[in-house]
């Protein structure tokens, strides 16, 4: 052993140490800084920044456990385990509480009866059978509010989108991806499928995780049961939102477009306060006056029309025992529920489950009261309806509060000579009545369903009977002024035809055996096209993406169909849409 005794030399010593300690330190500051920054985002970020993939290799998404800045990894096989074991327990709770009556059948649908003044009774049930009913649903209520009840896994406080999908309509789903991330969205997104072959698709292994959003096997996690994936559709809607790593959600229809941005409804006052966030449908209520004895509800309570599940927010926080109740009409929901819900009245499933259950638990819950509205195209002279819109609820909200404050004044009327003050009364109420109103928020396309491999074929209503193409969502002047100034359905197309050639290009589709277009019609405007495409300045060329007048980018018109789609239908809009936003059209850009 070397032993330092100079003084001198000791002291150069611990002056290079001092120096090497001082290089070690600032390099670990800045492989930090630099390197570990990211990692630590992951903890300190909110959950909305979080890719989907991460929460769940990362955190421990148990809902019974305390939050952490820094949440222990769970590995996947005991996340899938913990999954299947709330299952098999809830499973048994469900069949342990089955009505013990025979299903439940409307004497006549309530969609053939003239509506009455008050709720039909159109189902014949003797008092002994509604008693059976009513004590299995008490069984159940109070088995899953009790403190052993089997708990649901998911990640406290997190925040993210959930919607189901599989076969042909994961095309589908791109689509809604794709408008999704269009309105600025950048919330994490699961979506469910029901078998392994749908989890191994390109979709689901390449193209939905560039969008952040997963995929996740729901047959993994009911443990092989097939039977209760394809007993009732509606059920696994119910299936992906138990089982989402989500505290507070969005769950979307896999044919439900956000037009904007819907993040700050998850963080909006209304949601923490409420935990549960309905739309309306169009039918009217008919739910047999039989079902509120049963859930213990009283009758003056409901709403006077239908829920529309296309969209549903909810916080598993405050609400899991309703979403878990929910999920009870709907395993008894095609013997039971639906007829005691609906009675055979229009879009009768799963979509007037969820108020009942908040209802019947006492729990907080808000309805939007804009009512819906359905978009379609004129052909000739038929109305063909496509979509359904829905409104910001948020929105919708505030403008309830502002006419509890100022009530409609007395329309002054159409007959001339008209009273001038009160005329002028109500045209001023009107107009800030018109600023306070909600945005559209969705466009459930629920009525022609946006699927790439199929959109053109064929008795399409994407052409007309005069064997044109033209817009679904109504007139240009239609669409700017539902979408605030922005021609969404143009938005739309684009970002449909985008996925149909990014799905051709991977040979995920192919349009060649069964495209029934008027080819004479495209050929000439894919000539047109390529002649203005080689006038085009040098300058222009090498720009790269074309813009439309309003700085919309066009969508890659690589793909022969959408491209000469997109020119035939908007190419006329294009000196309109220049006068609405007071710019020249340009040729036929």
């Amino acid at each position: 052993m070397v032993v330092l005794t100079s003084p001198s030399l000791r002291g150069i010593c611990r002056s290079s140490f001092n120096a090497l300690l001082l290089v070690t330190i600032s390099i670990s500051l800045i492989a930090y800084f630099r390197v570990g920054a990211p990692v630590r985002d992951i903890y300190d970020s909110s959950i909305t920044n979080r890719p989907a993939s991460l929460t769940a290799a990362l955190f421990n998404t148990s809902s019974t456990s305390s939050t952490s800045s820094t949440p222990k990894a769970e590995p996947e096989d005991d996340l899938v385990k913990k999954h299947q074991k709330f299952w098999k327990e809830f499973q048994e709770i469900l069949r342990s509480t089955e009505p013990n009556t025979p299903p439940v059948w409307p004497t006549q649908n309530s969609r053939e009866v003239p509506a009455p003044d008050g709720l039909p009774d159109l189902t014949p049930l003797t008092r002994p059978e509604v008693l059976l009913i009513r004590h299995a649903h008490e069984r159940f209520v109070t088995t899953i509010t009790s403190p052993d009840a089997p708990q649901m896994t998911y990640e406290s406080g997190s925040r993210g989108i959930v919607t189901t999908a599989g076969g042909s309509f994961l095309t589908v789903t791109l689509v809604t991806m794709r408008m999704l991330r269009r309105s600025g969205c950048q919330l994490p997104v699961e979506i469910f499928v029901a078998t392994e072959q749908d989890l191994k698709s390109h979709l689901c292994q390449k193209m939905f995780p560039r969008l952040n959003a997963k995929c996740i096997d729901l047959s993994l996690l009911v443990d092989g049961d097939a039977e209760i994936l394809g007993e009732n559709r509606y059920f696994n809607k119910f299936l992906a939102m138990m089982f989402s790593s989500y505290d507070d959600f969005l769950f979307l229809d896999s044919d439900n477009l956000a037009v904007r941005d819907p993040t700050d409804m998850l963080t909006s006052e209304l949601f923490k306060k409420k935990g549960l966030v309905t739309w309306p449908d169009f039918w009217k209520n008919t739910a047999s006056p039989y079902s509120f004895d049963i859930i213990g509800v009283f009758e003056d309570d409901r709403i006077d029309g239908t829920a529309e599940s296309g969209q549903l927010l909810l916080s598993k926080k405050t609400h899991a025992s309703a979403l878990l109740l929910s999920s009870y009409y709907n395993y008894y929901g095609l013997s039971h529920y639906y007829p005691l819900f609906s009675q055979g009245g229009h879009g009768e499933g799963d979509k007037d489950t969820f108020l009942p259950a908040a209802m019947s638990l006492g729990l907080p819950w808000y309805h939007v009261q804009e009512q819906n509205e359905m978009a379609g195209k004129w052909d000739a002279d038929t109305f063909i309806p496509v979509t359904m819109i829905q409104y910001d609820p948020i929105k919708d909200a505030s403008h309830n509060e502002w006419l509890a404050k100022h009530p409609e004044p007395p329309y002054p009327g159409d007959e001339e000579p008209q009273d001038t003050k009160k005329k002028a009364t109500y045209d001023a109420w009107a107009a800030e009545d018109d600023k306070q109103r909600p945005q559209v928020t969705f466009v459930h396309h629920n009525m022609f369903k946006l699927k790439p491999n199929t959109i053109f074929n064929e008795g399409s209503v994407t052409v007309s009977t005069d064997g044109n193409y033209n817009r679904l969502w109504g007139t240009l002047e239609d669409s700017t002024s539902r979408f605030g100034g922005i021609d969404m359905e143009h938005r739309m197309w684009s970002e449909l035809c985008t996925a149909t050639c990014d799905l051709e290009e991977a040979g995920q589709i192919d349009y060649d055996s069964n495209w029934e277009g008027n080819q004479e019609q495209e050929q000439q405007q894919g000539e047109e096209e390529q002649s203005s495409d080689n006038n085009e300045s040098p300058s222009k060329q090498e720009s790269g993406k074309k813009t439309d007048l309003r700085g919309e980018p066009e969508p890659d018109t690589s793909c022969w169909h959408c491209r000469n789609f997109m020119k035939s239908v908007f190419r006329e809009d294009l000196k309109r849409r220049g006068a609405l936003f007071g710019r020249p059209a340009k040729g036929n850009e």
